[in-house]
């Protein structure tokens, strides 16, 4: 792939990010609907990506690199554990009434069922560097965590990371069922996660 500063790159890849703002799953989404959303040939597609999996990952990548930019300054600007896990929640809230990236990058990172294969392995291989952004913002959290004493003694970082994930990947799962009828208040659901992910790290 060439440079992601390529103006025609960057075309492709917001017109990838549009069409998922619009509700186009990333599995029926083809190359053409992305080509003609972002208005040049689907010939030109190729002259930058090898496949479909391949663009739909790096424009998502591209994204989230957008997203974490994001992130990271809100939790720069908390200053407890507690702040920064809701500053999380409050993230995932805006992107996920934008449709954007992120309800994608907590599929991949879930390993959830509903990503294909080739979509997952393309993603691993385009967005390492947002990974590691992440581990690194969930460094700082961890940090603070056990600045206040919230987390345990002898819990490795490895445990602690998967703990922290799984409930953003379960405050994920509620975003994404919340029309039923007997859903609680987001901000219900954001204390109820925070006060389990205390209980299993305290």
């Amino acid at each position: 792939m060439n440079s992601e500063r390529n103006p025609k790159v960057q075309q492709l890849f917001k017109a990838v990010t549009d069409l998922i703002e619009e509700g186009m799953d990333v599995h029926t989404m083809k190359v053409i609907d992305i080509t003609n959303k972002a208005g040049i040939g689907k010939g030109t597609a190729y002259e930058y990506f090898k496949s479909k999996e391949e663009l739909v990952s790096a424009a998502i990548a591209a994204d989230m690199k957008d997203q974490f930019d994001l992130l990271k300054n809100m939790l720069a600007e908390e200053k407890t554990f507690e702040g920064k896990i809701i500053a999380v929640f409050h993230w995932m809230d805006q992107n996920m009434k934008r449709r954007r990236s992120a309800p994608q990058f907590f599929k991949f990172l879930g390993q959830s069922y509903e990503v294909a294969a080739g979509i997952r392995r393309e993603f691993q291989q385009s967005s390492d560097d947002n990974i590691c952004f992440f581990r690194g913002l969930l460094d700082d959290i961890c940090r603070q965590g056990k600045t206040e004493g919230c987390i345990r003694e002898g819990l490795t970082g490895d445990q602690i990371s998967v703990t922290l994930v799984s409930i953003f990947v379960a405050y994920f799962l509620y975003l994404n069922g919340k029309e039923e009828e007997e859903s609680v208040a987001a901000d219900q659901m954001q204390v109820f996660l925070y006060q389990n992910l205390k209980k299993c790290l305290e």
